[in-house]
C-alpha cells in the first residue's frame, strides 16, 4: 500500500501558535450528536522544559466537524506556581455545550474540583478529582472520584460515599456497579453504589485506566498498567469474579474505542497500529497501520471509519485511506538532525568488507558537502544539492528537501520528474517507518525508530536517534545527531558490508574533529592490478555507480545479468586506458540505458571482462 495523504482542508491556525509554541496532539475523543454532528475533541501539548517548574500546556480543543469551527473548549495549563488539571469532561445528551468537568487547581494549595458548564463558581474538594459519571438513566444522578462522591441535583451539590477507595470507574449504565484498585492492586468490584467492595481480579497493577462500557451495559473494558507494560481486560458479565480475560497487551500505552451505540465492534491502537475485534469477540487482527505514533480514536456510529490523532495530525481513516482532518505546524527543532545550510561538511571513516573471491577489505574516507540550491522536479521545487565524494567511486549528488508541513525528507534524482520521501522526523521511538533513506519504497522495506540517547562526540555533547531499515536482501542501519546530521550509518548483504563512522564536520563554519581528506581531488598511482568495486549506492534507484581498475590498457565487457543468469544489458563494451574508471547506471535515462527502463526490483550481477581477467558482483534493484 502506498504512503499517502488526502488532504482535505486545514483550519485555521491557532492563536496560541503565535507565541512561538509548537504543540503537539496527545489525545482525542468524540461523540455524534442529537443532529448526526460530528464533535472531536482533542489536547495540545506543549511543555517548556526550560522553566522551573516546567511550562504546560495541555488544553482540549471543539472541532464541530459538519460547521467547521474549531474553538478552544477547556484550558489545561502551569505557569509558574500555578496550574489547572482537566482530568475528565461529560456530556448531557450529546451536547457539546451542556457539559460537565473535574480536575485539579493549583496554587498556594492543591485542590480538587467539579465544575458544570453554567456555572461560575466550581465545587471544591481537598483533593483532585480523576474522573465523572453521568448516569444514562437519570441525568440527574453523578458519580465522580476520588474520593467517592454523589450528585443527585446535576452537579450542583455533592454528598461523600466513600474515602478509601481507588475508584477506576462508575458504570453509566447502572451507577451501582463500580470498580476500583484495591490495596494490594488487584481489581474490587461494587454493586451498591459504592458502599462495600469484593475482588474481582487478583492480576495485579499500578495504575488503571476506565475505558469502556458496551451499550448493553455488561461488557466492561480496563486498561491495567503494571511493571511490563499495558494489558486490555475485558469481561462479558459486568465485572463479576472470574470473568476477566486479557485480550491484548503492549509496551506502548493502550488506547481503546467502541463504535459508537454497537455492543460488538471496538479498536484498540497501540504505537502506529490499530487492531479490532475479529470472528471471536476476544480475537483480534489488525485494522490497518498509521504512519506515526496514534494519540487517540474515535469510532463514529453507523459510519465504516475512525478519526485517529497522531502526533501532528487528525486522520479520518478506514482500511484503505487516510485522509487529513487537521494539522499543526511541527517544531523546526525536530529538522535539525538533517541539517542542509550551504557549505555545511562531514567527513567519515568508511570501512568496506567485500565477500568476493578473494575477500577484499578497505578503508578511505568519505565526503559529503551542501553544494547550492538547485530547482527541481515538474514542481520547481528547491532542493538542496548535496555532493559526496567516495575515495574509491568519485563523485556522487544526492539532492535533498524537508517539508515543513509533513516533517518529511524528500529526494529526487536528476533525471526522474517526480520526488519520493526517504524519512518522516515526526515518528516517535518504537515506530515502524514505511520509507528508507535508501530510498527504496515496497512492502518489504520499512525503517524501525529504535531510540534516542545522548552521546559526547567531537567535543560535544549531542542526542542521537538511532534506525535500523527493514528489508529482506539487506541490513542498513543509521544515527544521526541533533545539529550534526548521520554519524554513522552501516548497510550490508550477504556479498558484504560497509560502515562509515563520522570523524569530522564544518557546521555553520566551525571545524569538528577530523576534516583531513585525501580523496579523488588527489592525483592516485595507477593499481597494480585489476580489480572490480561494488557499485554504490546498493541497493539502488534509479542509479548507482561502478567503478574498476585496469593496470594496462585493455578491452573490456561490462554487462548485466539477471538472477537466472541472462543477459540483460551490455554497459560498455570498448578499449580503456590503464587507471581507474567509473561508469554511471541510470535505470531512468531513456536514451542512453533504454534496454533498463522497464527492470523490476531485485537481484542482478554485473560482470567485468577485461583480457584475462572477469569478475562478478551483486546488485539489488528496488523500484
Amino acid at each position: 500500500m502506498k504512503w499517502f495523504l488526502i488532504y482535505t482542508f486545514i483550519f485555521p491556525a491557532l492563536s496560541l501558535l503565535a507565541q512561538n509554541h509548537y504543540y503537539k496532539f496527545s489525545a482525542l475523543e468524540g461523540f455524534t450528536g442529537q443532529n448526526r454532528d460530528i464533535s472531536l475533541f482533542y489536547r495540545l501539548n506543549y511543555t517548556d522544559s526550560q522553566s522551573l517548574p516546567p511550562d504546560y500546556e495541555n488544553s482540549i480543543y471543539h472541532i464541530n466537524l459538519t460547521t467547521g469551527t474549531d474553538t478552544l473548549f477547556l484550558r489545561e495549563f502551569q505557569a509558574g506556581e500555578l496550574a489547572e488539571r482537566v482530568n475528565s469532561v461529560r456530556y448531557w445528551n450529546g451536547n457539546p455545550s451542556q457539559y460537565i468537568h473535574c480536575g485539579a487547581k493549583i496554587g498556594i494549595a492543591v485542590t480538587g474540583y467539579i465544575q458544570r458548564y453554567d456555572h461560575q463558581q466550581p465545587f471544591i474538594t481537598l483533593s483532585p478529582i480523576s474522573g465523572i459519571t453521568i448516569s444514562r438513566t437519570n441525568d440527574s444522578l453523578i458519580y465522580a472520584w476520588d474520593p467517592l462522591m454523589r450528585s443527585t441535583d446535576g452537579g450542583r451539590s455533592w454528598t461523600t460515599v466513600n474515602t478509601n477507595i481507588n475508584i477506576i470507574s462508575v458504570s453509566p449504565f447502572n451507577t451501582n456497579l463500580i470498580l476500583a484498585r484495591g490495596s494490594s492492586g488487584n481489581m474490587i468490584r461494587s454493586t451498591d453504589g459504592g458502599i462495600s467492595f469484593t475482588i474481582v481480579d487478583t492480576n495485579k497493577s499500578i495504575r488503571d485506566f476506565p475505558e469502556d462500557y458496551s451499550p448493553d451495559g455488561t461488557g466492561i473494558f480496563v486498561i491495567r498498567q503494571n511493571v511490563n507494560g499495558y494489558k486490555l481486560f475485558v469481561s462479558g458479565n459486568s465485572g463479576a469474579a472470574f470473568s476477566w480475560t486479557s485480550i491484548f497487551e503492549s509496551q506502548s500505552p493502550i488506547i481503546f474505542a467502541h463504535r459508537e451505540n454497537e455492543n460488538g465492534r471496538f479498536y484498540v491502537a497501540a504505537g502506529s497500529k490499530i487492531y479490532t475485534n475479529g470472528a471471536s469477540p476476544n480475537s483480534l487482527i489488525l485494522y490497518r497501520e498509521l504512519p506515526r505514533h496514534i494519540k487517540g480514536l474515535f469510532a463514529p456510529a453507523s459510519t465504516g471509519f475512525l478519526y485517529a490523532a497522531t502526533t501532528h495530525s487528525i486522520l479520518k481513516v478506514n482500511q484503505d485511506t487516510i485522509i487529513t482532518v487537521k494539522s499543526i505546524i511541527p517544531d523546526p527543532a525536530l529538522f535539525s538532525y538533517f541539517p542542509l545550510e550551504i557549505n555545511y561538511k562531514w567527513f567519515y571513516n568508511v570501512r568496506e568488507w567485500d565477500w568476493s573471491i578473494p575477500p577484499v577489505y578497505r578503508e578511505y574516507t568519505r565526503k559529503a558537502f551542501v553544494e547550492k540550491d538547485t530547482v527541481m522536479g515538474v514542481a520547481g521545487k528547491f532542493f538542496k544539492k548535496v555532493v559526496s565524494v567516495p575515495y574509491t567511486f568519485g563523485s556522487i549528488n544526492n539532492y535533498y528537501r524537508i517539508d515543513s508541513l509533513s516533517g518529511l525528507l524528500y529526494s529526487i534524482a536528476p533525471s526522474y520528474q517526480e520526488e519520493f520521501p526517504i524519512h518522516d522526523f515526526l515518528t516517535e521511538p518504537g515506530d515502524t517507518i514505511p520509507l528508507t533513506f535508501t530510498g527504496m519504497q515496497n512492502e518489504f522495506t520499512k525503517t524501525v525508530f529504535d531510540s534516542v540517547y545522548s552521546l559526547t562526540l567531537l567535543g560535544n555533547n549531542y542526542l542521537i536517534k538511532s534506525y535500523h531499515d527493514i528489508f529482506t536482501l539487506l541490513s542498513y542501519g543509521q544515527e544521526l545527531a541533533d545539529n550534526l546530521r548521520i554519524i554513522y550509518y552501516r548497510y550490508g548483504y550477504d556479498f558484504g558490508t560497509t560502515t562509515g563512522t563520522l570523524k569530522g564536520a564544518v557546521i555553520n563554519g566551525t571545524v569538528f574533529g577530523d576534516t583531513t581528506f585525501t580523496g579523488i581531488e588527489d592525483e592516485a598511482p595507477l593499481p597494480d592490478g585489476y580489480s572490480l568495486s561494488q557499485n554504490y549506492p546498493n541497493p539502488f534507484n534509479p542509479s548507482t555507480a561502478i567503478s574498476y581498475h585496469l593496470p594496462a590498457a585493455s578491452s573490456v565487457t561490462l554487462t548485466l545479468f539477471d538472477i537466472l543468469g541472462r543477459k540483460v544489458a551490455t554497459i560498455s563494451d570498448r578499449v580503456q586506458e590503464a587507471g581507474t574508471h567509473s561508469v554511471t547506471i541510470n535505470t531512468a535515462d531513456t536514451r542512453t540505458f533504454a534496454d533498463l527502463n522497464e527492470l523490476p526490483s531485485g537481484v542482478y550481477f554485473f560482470r567485468l571482462q577485461a583480457g584475462e581477467f572477469s569478475s562478478t558482483r551483486k546488485m539489488v534493484l528496488s523500484r
